[in-house]
């Protein structure tokens, strides 16, 4: 859980923690053999400020694409 997700990246193009969460998970070295699913793995992703919350989505769909 990320209770501060910020939006994502930042303007340096530094990588947010919900982005760099994402790919270390994903880009594991094991991660066919974790076996990951939704049931598994829920990552959530917190953030009150509207404008950086739709950007923090829009910024996780440019990169990751759609993810069951």
């Amino acid at each position: 859980m990320d209770a501060f997700a910020g939006p994502g990246r930042y303007e340096d193009n530094e990588e947010g923690s919900p982005v760099f969460t994402l790919h270390r998970l994903l880009d594991h070295g094991s991660v066919a053999r974790m076996g990951l699913t939704r049931n598994r793995v829920q990552l959530v992703f917190i953030e009150k400020q509207r404008d950086r919350y739709e950007y923090l989505l829009g910024e996780l769909g440019r990169e990751f694409g759609a993810r069951d």
